[in-house]
């Protein structure tokens, strides 16, 4: 079946499945015993992947042409491939490189004018970026003496890693069939064919899934799946987004012996008797303790086997392979999904409950059988999805009776789609050197991330990208780059690059003046400084993030790199990101959020990371405060009405509340208030309730919803914890009868102990692990369980379930919101007079520039730097100095040339900058920001796609491994 949608109405393009070729695991092992080598070479490599692509069934394996390849050192596959087809591309990113490279050196020295203006109006529509230089790229790749960098093709490149490679020709060395490096290639794909020559499948789109190619793995249990998502360029320029799970399937049984007797020939080759018999040794140890511990009842003793069962397999672990055998292997494959916009949560999420399903977690299926027909799924998401439009309406999808929702920014927000979370990136890196790195970034240095989590490095480039705004990087962009093409690190041009490794691996690619950071780490290596941010807007930025991304500091979480992005189920959990709608959102204009700011209260808007164990919602329309819900909804709704309120003793009266309000109401604000009204009994106790909520953390109480008839009586209670301390108290350990309450601190919630006299408050609520919350004992004792709650979002689990937590508390911890406005604050704050630069091109005395606002009416505007950088503040004259003189802001100023001022793009950083100068306590006339202001753009309406139809049949039948021979038929 077809797809009917255009490009731009598609949400994914195509599905596929990658892997190494069962009929290519013997051959390729036989192929590198006889060539003494661990990995194949680039030639051998890419016309695989090429042949997979382009035929429907897998390529056949053939030692004799992989030799006849070697043996041609003086032709690359490049070379022989443009000769025979010189309009297709050997591989886009490398075309994408060079592209860059061609055009970067022209680009630089018109950036580097005095003057910005347009030539040419047939340009409007053309945006000076890396996507669209198909014209020169493919005359540009002809020209070899251009190409500075080396291709991965080039023979000297192939002449130094075979150099470096086990290749010892005068002994025959038997290779460990771990040790070897096997080529992925695509082996199964939806559509089969092409849409268009427009637009076609990408041919490596597996060695993006397998950067480090495919290695096999020897242990009882398979490795954690793990998701990760890629970009990349196809062979007619243009971009290209994909998301990918990587999971780990037993061998099939015709490979069983072979792959054996392989084992075996190299265990009897490498290793001595007496290691073969420690290693069997322990192995039988662990079998003892593991029939043990099925047979133990008492805690304790349990505890005593899974300590032996650990520290033997830590023993194993170096021998391992003395015991290994052909049912202990475990072979990766990955099935992902290709389109044209960076829909990273959504493509994730799909894939880990396709995945969950079909091959279960751990090659553990909790299902007997399959529920899910993959066919029908697929056909679904591609040809049944529609792309939403830009805010409003957001799309709603199903996949095994699971909903998952996504939506497009609404006009008056930044228009780049993020459909993923800036909390990984601040998790990982302290907020001193995020700083630094845009810095070098708005310098257009080069970045190059580590990390050994392929998923963190997507994160962290494509946060990078959207905290740019209102710049966009026009440069190099491979958030994964595979281990063949590290020699596009010697690219002289500005590039944000991710890479699965470490240092050590990049010493002979990374050039000097590269800025490469570990996150991993929170370390990073640079050689240049560039020119900081000045001072004062560095100032208030580190405030602001300080302010709303206290995660590290007040909530004590430690750097690293989040568990749910390391692993795609971690702990064995499936988390999504997609499984709460936007339309519950309460809209705060951005006018608003300052005036909170300013007020130095906390916001409770909804982070774009937010999930459903997280608090209030609420419509537009009602504005009437209600204490925030627990994060784990109960089954049954119980009211308790005979309970008696448990309060915080306060330190100051309910004055305080007033004071508090009067005091920060005094403030300036950056927009005219409403009309005020003489306030009812009502208001004043929903106005107390509001501010309840913005209170400073910690705190942990248990709260009661109020009733408006009785202002003084207590009224009925629910199981629900808030606030009831003015900012000023601090929370008190002892404040229950003197008895000190444990805290722990897990991603950011301060867990409080709930003692037991109190959890009859929390009848229906349940905890992490699905029990309900309630005195019952434990399993095999006779102590009571303990419980404890989040004391911000109000989340209950038990005491042994807190490590368990894996959400972080936002927004509380980290407030995604304010984070990114305080970035738009700062490029406000030096950007905010940019139109002064904006002159008539007659005053210049230059009659040859011109710029065409509109087809129909010239506009005689062009920009002068010198003007712009004159009327600027003098402590920031230096860094815009080098600012304007980039190809980044040359973009800036030339969309604003062309452009419209009412152009959605141009106005949402312009009223950003009026909010800016709202703020000055010397502007008594504030001005409106209608267009942030509008709420009208957000999402409010879920469209429904059809879902997939309910399989009477399973087509693909019990499957242990992940089918690829599925005809894709209705």
């Amino acid at each position: 079946m077809s797809n009917n949608y255009s490009p731009s109405s598609r949400v994914v393009d195509y599905f596929f499945v990658a892997g190494l070729h069962d009929s290519h695991l013997i051959p390729a092992f036989e192929s590198a015993k006889n060539n003494n080598q661990t990995e194949e070479n680039d030639a051998s490599y890419y016309q695989q992947q090429e042949q997979a692509v382009l035929s429907q069934s897998p390529p056949e394996f053939d030692i004799n042409d992989t030799n006849r390849i070697r043996r041609k050192r003086g032709y690359t596959i490049a070379q022989d491939h443009f000769e025979e087809n010189k309009d297709d591309s050997l591989l886009g990113v490398l075309d994408h490189v060079q592209s860059v490279i061609d055009h970067f050196d022209k680009e630089r020295d018109i950036a580097r004018d005095n003057v910005i203006a347009v030539h040419d109006p047939s340009i409007k529509k053309h945006r000076a970026s890396i996507f669209s230089m198909e014209t020169t790229r493919h005359g540009s790749l002809q020209k070899e003496h251009t190409r500075k960098w080396r291709s991965p093709s080039d023979p000297r490149m192939l002449e130094k890693r075979q150099s470096i490679s086990y290749s010892l020709e005068q002994e025959q060395i038997v290779p460990n069939i771990f040790d070897l490096k096997y080529t992925p290639t695509v082996l199964l794909r939806y559509p089969k064919t092409n849409y268009s020559s427009n637009e076609p499948f990408p041919a490596y789109a597996a060695m993006f899934c397998f950067p480090k190619d495919i290695k096999l793995y020897c242990g009882e249990e398979p490795p954690p799946e793990r998701c990760h998502s890629f970009t990349m360029t196809d062979e007619n320029g243009a971009t290209v987004y994909g998301t990918c799970l990587v999971f780990y399937e037993p061998l099939t049984d015709k490979l069983k012996v072979p792959v054996d007797e392989a084992i075996q020939v190299w265990i009897r080759t490498n290793i001595s008797p007496s290691t073969i018999e420690y290693a069997q040794h322990l192995q039988q140890k662990i079998q003892l303790e593991q029939t043990k511990l099925a047979n133990f009842l008492s805690s304790d003793k349990i505890k005593t086997c899974q300590e032996n069962i650990q520290l033997y397999k830590e023993l194993l672990e170096p021998v391992k392979m003395a015991v290994c055998t052909a049912d202990r292997v475990w072979v990766p494959k990955s099935i992902g999904l290709l389109g044209r916009m960076p829909w990273m949560n959504l493509y994730s999420d799909w894939l880990k409950i396709l995945v969950d399903n079909i091959v279960g977690v751990g090659g553990h299926r909790k299902n007997i059988k399959p529920t899910i027909d993959i066919e029908s799924t697929v056909i679904n998401l591609i040809d049944e999805v529609p792309l939403p439009p830009p805010g409003r309406f957001e799309i709603g999808l199903t996949i095994n009776h699971k909903p998952l929702f996504f939506s497009r920014p609404p006009m008056n927000q930044v228009p780049l789609l993020k459909d993923f979370s800036l909390f990984p990136l601040f998790r990982a890196l302290s907020p001193h050197l995020i700083l630094v790195i845009l810095e070098t970034l708005l310098a257009e240095g080069k970045v190059v991330f580590l990390s050994k989590y392929t998923g963190m490095l997507s994160y962290a480039c494509e946060s990078f990208r959207y905290l740019l705004f209102p710049f966009y990087w026009q440069f190099v962009f491979i958030p994964v780059l595979p281990e063949r093409l590290l020699t596009c690190l010697q690219a002289p041009v500005p590039y944000i690059i991710g890479f699965n490794g470490t240092m050590d691996e990049l010493e002979d690619h990374a050039p000097e003046d590269a800025c490469i950071v570990n996150l991993d780490s929170n370390t990073m290596h640079s050689s240049q400084r560039v020119t900081p941010i000045p001072d004062r807007q560095r100032r208030k930025l580190q405030s602001a993030l300080e302010q709303y991304a206290p995660l590290h500091t007040k909530y004590k979480i430690p750097y690293g790199i989040p568990l749910s992005v390391q692993y795609a189920y971690p702990k064995g959990k499936m988390m999504l990101n997609c499984s709460r709608s936007k339309t519950t959102d309460v809209f705060i204009s951005p006018a608003s959020r300052v005036s909170l700011a300013l007020s130095d209260a906390t916001t409770a808007t909804w982070s774009n990371d937010r999930r459903s164990n997280e608090s209030i919602i609420s419509n537009n329309g009602n504005n009437t405060s209600s204490p925030p819900l627990s994060p784990i909804r109960p089954t049954i709704s119980v009211q308790s009405t005979n309970s008696k309120r448990i309060s915080l003793p306060t330190t100051t009266t309910n004055n305080s509340y007033t004071n508090y309000y009067q005091q920060n109401n005094n403030k300036r604000i950056s927009e005219p208030p409403p009309p005020r009204r003489s306030p009812s009994q009502h208001d004043q106790e929903n106005l107390k309730n509001r501010f309840a909520t913005l209170m400073l953390k910690p705190r942990a109480v248990f709260h009661h919803q109020q009733q408006t008839s009785d202002n003084n009586s207590l009224g009925s209670s629910s199981p629900r914890i808030s606030v009831s301390s003015p900012p000023s108290t601090q929370f008190d350990l002892n404040y229950y009868n003197q008895v000190p309450r444990r805290t722990k601190h897990i991603e950011g919630h301060i867990m409080a102990e709930v003692f037991s006299s109190e959890l009859h408050r929390f009848q229906g609520f349940r905890c992490v692990c699905g029990k309900q919350v309630t005195e019952d004992e434990e399993e095999g004792g006779s102590m009571l369980r303990m419980f404890m709650c989040c004391q911000e979002c109000h989340l209950v689990t038990h005491d042994t379930c807190t490590e368990h937590i894996l959400h972080p508390c936002l927004p509380t911890c980290f407030n995604e919101t304010q984070v990114h406005e305080s970035f738009l604050r700062m490029f406000a704050s030096l950007l905010y007079n940019y139109r002064t630069g904006f002159v008539d091109r007659l005053e210049l005395g230059d009659s040859s520039i011109t710029a065409n606002h509109d087809d129909q009416k010239p506009a005689q505007l062009c920009f002068s730097k010198d003007r712009f950088i004159k009327h600027s503040d003098k402590d920031t004259r230096t860094f815009l100095s080098g600012l304007s003189n980039s190809q980044m802001f040359t973009q800036f100023i030339t969309d604003r040339l062309l452009k419209s001022s009412q152009e959605p793009e141009i106005l949402i950083f312009d009223e950003y900058i009026k909010l800016k100068l709202n703020r000055s306590k010397l502007k008594f006339v504030k001005e409106d920001t209608p267009f942030l202001n509008d709420p009208s753009f957000k999402v409010s309406q879920i469209i429904w796609a059809t879902p997939p139809p309910e399989p009477s049949i399973i087509g693909q039948g019990d499957c242990k491994r992940f089918p690829t021979n599925l005809n894709f038929f209705i």
